[in-house]
């Protein structure tokens, strides 16, 4: 497919999922209950060509002008002006006048739409036309001249359609595309819109399901990051900024919410000095690049000593490479490592490590809590401001599940009474029911990880401050710098 045959949505990571947009002169299906966003992608989608000059034509059945209008204008889409430029028309009718006109007189609809540089309609919703035709089977024949009539001027049109249904229906056969809209369940009591791509003719998209979300600025698609970006177009200007962002903004091509907040705001305020921060992950998480970050806002909010433990001891050197002021502190003796069994001693080619502490067995388990309270203790009289990355992947893989659930509650209260800024990594599930509870009770702030099949999130469900948060998605690029969208 050339890239002049697809007419971009300029929903933000559409295009990108459609490989650079709709084939021109295609018939798509927008269907989803009540809520999902269905008539805001119809308007959105016509904005979006009215800023790159493609006239367009809003057929509305169910929704008054003013109605549009309002809703329009709270994404800061003034419809009224791109009608007085002539870019735009909102036809406001009743099916039955529309099927009534259709049918008497086929100049109107051709009149309709024969404006210069017309090239997209959105059609709301074509659930009324459907009822219509049920009632009336002899009218079908109005609805094939209405697609003929499409197809002859290339128009590319969405056709609103409410409610999902068990069976499809005569308009899935006769579009060339179908998106869904819904919603599902994510998180602690939180609900993400979606958007799943059912069909598309002549596209090689993939067939699966999407997070859509609401920005100032519109509708922006989530894709999961396994999503290729489409092609360059030669040349190309865009005019609604990165993506197709019908706001002119520069944000990111994935979309990343209006004053959503940065992992360091987030770290500010479920991550305060003397803290307990429990990052409740799964077992399919990539939470490895939140450490760096982390260590990152702890060093600028004044800490100077860190005690970090690592599944791997392999991970020392990508962590100190990633964050070049912290290598500084190996010298110093300001930072302390523990790892697995068998990383006794030096890692290989390294001169760096201090302190290193290490431990293999239960026989070893109180001396190196000692040694651990011993060196925090003694560091913190000297007026020293510790931070600690406790990953109970590592601790686990030394000590016995039982054993070390047992003691770590007591390790949380020692290192709160010496304000002792820690994060705690830990599944909750592993711990069981009865110390993930105990250890939730301890932490002063909870962010819980999960992945699904094509996206990893993270939701603040508890902080010193008390405020929470909707789930977030977690991005990462090839940096494995973190975006939180």
């Amino acid at each position: 497919m050339r890239v002049k045959d697809l007419v971009e949505t300029g929903i933000p990571g559409l295009d990108r999922i459609l490989h650079g947009g709709i084939p021109a002169g295609s018939a798509v299906v927008v269907e989803g209950w009540p809520g999902t966003g269905k008539t805001v992608l119809g308007i959105q989608y016509l904005y979006a060509g009215a800023l790159r000059g493609e006239a367009g034509v809003y057929i509305t059945f169910d929704v008054l002008p003013e109605q549009l209008y309002t809703e329009a204008a709270n994404f800061g889409w003034d419809l009224r002006a791109l009608e007085d430029s002539g870019v735009l028309r909102v036809v406001c009718t009743t099916p039955e006048a529309f099927m009534a006109v259709a049918r008497t007189d086929e100049g109107w609809f051709e009149a309709l739409v024969s404006t210069p540089a017309c090239r997209r309609m959105v059609i709301d919703s074509v659930s009324a036309l459907l009822e219509r035709v049920a009632a009336r089977p002899g009218e079908r024949d109005v609805l094939r001249g209405l697609r003929g009539i499409l197809r002859r001027y290339r128009l590319t049109t969405l056709l609103i359609r409410d409610g999902v249904a068990d069976n499809p229906g005569p308009e899935h056969y006769l579009a060339d595309g179908v998106l869904r809209l819904g919603t599902r369940p994510q998180g602690e009591n939180a609900c993400e819109r979606t958007l799943s791509l059912v069909k598309m003719r002549g596209m090689p998209a993939e067939v699966r399901t999407y997070v859509m979300r609401f920005t100032d600025g519109g509708i922006t698609v989530v894709p999961p990051a396994d999503v290729d970006s489409p092609p360059a177009l030669p040349g190309d200007v865009h005019p609604l900024g990165r993506d197709g962002d019908s706001t002119g903004s520069t944000r990111p091509a994935h979309g990343v919410l209006a004053g959503g907040p940065d992992l360091d705001h987030l770290l500010a305020w479920t991550l305060p000095h003397g803290s307990v921060l429990l990052l409740d992950v799964d077992g399919r998480v990539h939470y490895r690049p939140l450490l760096p970050w982390t260590i990152r806002h702890r060093a600028a909010a004044g800490d100077d000593c860190f005690l970090i433990t690592l599944t791997d001891w392999a991970e020392v050197p990508d962590m100190l490479a990633e964050y070049a002021d912290l290598a500084a502190c190996w010298p110093q003796g300001r930072l302390y490592v523990t790892g697995p069994p068998g990383g006794r001693g030096r890692l290989p080619g390294s001169a760096v490590i201090h302190h290193a502490l290490c431990a293999a067995g239960d026989s070893c388990e109180r001396l190196l809590i000692r040694r651990m309270f011993r060196l925090l203790v003694r560091e913190t009289r000297r007026g020293r401001r510790w931070f600690m990355w406790l990953d109970t992947n590592a601790a686990v893989g030394w000590w016995s599940v039982g054993h070390f659930a047992d003691h770590l509650p007591a390790v949380l209260r020692v290192l709160r009474s010496l304000g002792v800024t820690t994060v705690l990594v830990a599944d909750s599930r592993t711990l069981g029911d009865g110390v993930a509870e105990r250890i939730t009770g301890l932490a002063n702030s909870v962010i819980q990880m999960w992945s699904t099949v094509d996206y990893q999130y993270l939701q603040v469900v508890k902080s010193a401050n008390g405020r929470t948060s909707a789930p977030y998605i977690v991005q990462m690029d090839e940096d494995l710098a973190v975006c939180l969208v």
